[in-house]
């Protein structure tokens, strides 16, 4: 089965949005502080002297900034590649492949092949047959869209459902 450009850029958009999404500082809001560094920098190399008050109010700022909502389309990119990387409904040999040929898409495909332990044609192969399945289950997904959007616009009995002016 050929991918078409339209689906390919369709899938390469949903790996960036499930790339993003596992490498969110959003799993860990909370968790992280600014370094020594990071405050030199903020403070342009004079740090404040302590002063024993608690800055919470100040880290609970900084946080928000941390926390946004998901991609729309995230719940799509998990059921194609899951929740865990390679627990969609596309087999996690070709979930890896997919994944690095995005993540490393400025390195030629033989350095991401090596790096993902895998040979070039291994790698190719599984590129290409993720592609076809992540283009199945999407097709899928778009039909089952298609029809709860029409099941909306019935009444349930099959018939076009009137406003009730």
């Amino acid at each position: 089965m050929a991918v078409d450009k339209e689906m390919r850029a369709r899938i390469n958009k949903l790996i960036d949005i499930y790339l993003n999404w596992l490498e969110s500082t959003t799993h860990n809001a909370g968790w992280h502080q600014p370094s020594t560094l990071q405050m030199m920098i903020e403070y342009r190399g004079q740090l404040p002297e302590r002063t024993g008050c608690d800055r919470s109010n100040e880290k609970m700022i900084a946080e928000i900034r941390w926390i946004r909502e998901p991609h729309a389309n995230l719940p799509i990119s998990q059921y194609l590649f899951g929740v865990q990387a390679g627990e969609g409904v596309v087999d996690h040999k070709y979930v890896i492949p997919l994944l690095a040929s995005r993540f490393y898409r400025n390195h030629p495909e033989r350095v991401i092949a090596e790096r993902i332990g895998m040979t070039f044609d291994q790698y190719r192969g599984r590129v290409s047959k993720g592609l076809e399945k992540s283009t199945e289950e999407l097709s899928r997904v778009d039909r089952l869209s298609y029809l709860c959007s029409a099941h909306q616009l019935l009444d349930g009995s099959g018939h076009a459902a009137q406003n009730a002016h």
